[in-house]
């Protein structure tokens, strides 16, 4: 039974290795890391879970970190995640706020919002998965005092990329509004 659970569980991570037989081995074991490795014509993008982003120690490992984390990630263009999804939209704005947990984020998009939107659990903690697995959101791994929270939350931050998606998306809707505005000055006036 065990033979056959690891089998399968193999067979499932190598599944997501990409099929190109050029990379080298490296490359396919990093996609069991959490790693998504996405090529594109002669481009190679990877979309990183960014709990695993603190650098390697030996050698092989930190010339792959250094190839993704500071090569290829500056390659995505925020623009390509425009529109965001309303949902995205308002769990990225909490985070540029500062660190903050599920239920938080939850209820400060409830508060801002004047309750009209709602973020319900399946909702946010999907979001929440989605936007991690884009690099836009990161787990925080700075936890406040043990007395002062629950043990059990789990902090989210804005990443640097997930900051200039947001910043984009905000000029975007900020385009919207103007243009709204000219529109209804023309009418009325």
């Amino acid at each position: 039974r065990y033979a056959k659970s690891r089998k399968k569980w193999r067979s499932a991570a190598w599944a997501s290795a990409p099929r190109n037989p050029s990379l080298p081995s490296t490359w396919r074991k990093l996609c069991n890391t959490g790693v998504s490795i996405v090529a594109t014509g002669t481009e190679v993008f990877a979309l990183a879970d960014h709990r695993h982003a603190t650098p390697p120690k030996n050698a092989i490992d930190s010339y792959i970190y250094y190839l993704i984390y500071i090569l290829l990630m500056p390659k995505i263009d925020p623009q390509s995640f425009l529109p965001l999804k309303t949902q995205w939209f308002h769990i990225m704005l909490t985070l540029a706020g500062g660190e903050q947990h599920g239920y938080g984020i939850m209820q400060e998009v409830l508060e801002r919002s004047a309750g009209k939107v709602r973020l319900w659990p399946a909702t946010l903690y999907g979001s929440i998965k989605r936007l991690m697995e884009a690099g836009l959101i990161a787990e925080s791994d700075e936890r406040p005092a043990p007395e002062l929270d629950d043990a059990r939350r789990r902090y989210y931050r804005l990443t640097t990329f997930g900051r200039r998606v947001l910043e984009a998306e905000s000029d975007r809707l900020q385009e919207l509004v103007h243009a709204i505005r000219v529109k209804r000055a023309m009418v009325t006036g």
